[in-house]
């Protein structure tokens, strides 16, 4: 055999062997006969490979007039397949659009408040009772508040915009996080093999590194794609409300707002943005239902549960 064909079979095995062991994961296995979870999974890849192909599959400019094609109704044109606004642009162009916005918003949000809460969750858990109750206080405080309408004073504070709206909409969502973190923490600090490692003098960090966080990521994951599916309402609200995207960049929310107006002389143009947005949530929690029902904690020897 050729020096070529050993390294070509070398090059393969491991990732057949990485392919096998993951197929064979039983919380992967799970997930994949989890159907509802599995349509959402895919709803969510369509969303995704639209917003990365956008440039490359939109029909028209987003934001391109055409005012002697106004009030177009869908499945009419072929070359305006759900239809055109009251300027003329076309609905399908700007929904792909709008998926890129809604996608890079919810995921700001999301890491703003994944990079929140989740520190401030291992803080509370580990930082002993007087630091985790003032913690918990101030989350209570925190929670204590309408979101929409905590956003909305905070965006007055510093200003409208989608990044800061995502900002925003971050730090609200963030006691989220730290909740489930903190409940995930203490529990697994009960297990009889996390005492084991502390009483053989094993350092804290690698504690928190091998045994503490990789048990505390399964209930993180459910909540980070809840946590997205309220990142897009928050975003389509706030765009509605003008406190997010500009026009005449496209959003759900605020083709929906746009569309209201015109609501007895077209409906589709607030139907489609809001059958749109409404999916995308659904198969969010399609997929945290799926995830939290397939994925177990992982037990002191590193196999899941």
């Amino acid at each position: 055999m050729s020096s070529s064909s050993i390294g070509a079979s070398g090059a393969v095995a491991p990732r057949a062997s990485l392919l096998r062991a993951v197929t064979q994961n039983r919380s992967v296995r799970r997930f994949l006969r989890n159907v509802p979870a599995l349509i959402g999974l895919v709803f969510l890849l369509v969303l995704v490979l639209a917003a990365v192909l956008e440039p490359w599959i939109l029909p028209h400019p987003p934001n391109q007039q055409d005012l002697d094609n106004t009030f177009v109704a869908p499945f009419t044109q072929g070359a305006h397949l759900l239809g055109t606004d009251n300027l003329g642009r076309d609905v399908l162009s700007r929904i792909i659009a709008a998926d890129r916005v809604a996608l890079r918003a919810a995921a700001t949000a999301v890491t703003v408040s994944m990079l929140i809460g989740i520190p401030l969750g291992f803080v509370a858990a580990m930082g002993g009772k007087w630091v985790d109750l003032i913690v918990m206080r101030l989350t209570d405080a925190l929670q204590s508040l309408p979101p929409l309408m905590l956003a909305i004073a905070l965006l007055g504070a510093i200003g409208p915009g989608l990044t800061n709206a995502m900002v925003v909409i971050g730090v609200v969502f963030s006691p989220a996080f730290l909740r489930i973190v903190r409940a995930a923490v203490m529990e697994i600090l009960s297990e009889t093999y996390i005492e084991a490692s502390r009483s053989i003098g094993t350092p804290t960090l690698r504690l928190v590194l091998t045994r503490i966080a990789p048990n505390a990521l399964p209930p993180v994951l459910v909540q980070a794609s809840i946590v997205t599916g309220m990142a897009l309402i928050a975003e389509a609200s706030l765009s509605l409300l003008g406190l997010g995207v500009a026009p005449p960049q496209a959003s759900w929310g605020l083709m929906i707002s746009q569309g209201y107006n015109f609501l007895y002389q077209q409906s589709s143009l607030v139907i489609v943005p809001g059958v749109v947005l409404a999916l995308a949530v659904l198969a969010l929690n399609l997929v945290g239902d799926g995830l939290r029902d397939s994925i177990g904690r992982v037990s002191g020897d590193g196999n899941d549960r």
